[in-house]
Parts: structure tokens; C-alpha cells; sequence
């Protein structure tokens, strides 16, 4: 399995998400922007620094695009929190 680790910038000052909420609203929000959530790509998100890490798994190469799209648009946000 592949994976790709990003660190979302951004404090968790404010009222943090939880790990599965982060990484619920990762494959929400890649599913409404890049299309459907391939079945074998997985979200791994824990906590460093103050920050998030996410993680993208997968095993098939073909999924690398969508995979580098959701890297770009977790890049984006300054920080997820509600």
C-alpha cells in the first residue's frame, strides 16, 4: 500500500475534530470535489505538533491522481475544526 503524508496548517486552539471526524469530512469533501471515493483508498489522520497529519493509503496506482488531489485539498485548508 502506498501512502503520502501532509500536515494541515492551522492551530487546534479552537474546538478540534476528532480523528474519525477529520477524516470523514476528508473523503466528504474529496467526494463532493473529485468524484467518488475509491473503495480501496484509506485516511489516516492523527495528531502532531498541534497540527493534524493525514495520511493516504492505497494499492492500486491508478488511484495516485485522486490520491494527489486530496493531498492538494487537504493542503488548503488552514485547519479543520467546527
Amino acid at each position: 500500500m502506498k501512502t503520502e503524508a501532509r500536515t494541515l496548517g492551522g492551530s487546534m486552539g479552537k474546538i478540534p475534530l476528532t480523528k474519525k471526524q477529520l477524516a470523514d469530512l476528508v473523503r466528504s469533501e474529496a467526494s463532493n470535489r473529485i468524484g467518488p471515493w475509491p473503495r480501496n483508498m484509506q485516511v489516516i489522520v492523527y495528531p502532531l505538533e498541534g497540527c493534524w497529519r493525514i495520511l493516504i493509503g492505497y494499492s492500486d496506482l491508478a488511484e495516485t491522481n485522486y490520491r494527489d488531489k486530496v493531498m492538494d485539498l487537504s493542503a488548503c485548508s488552514e485547519s479543520y475544526t467546527r
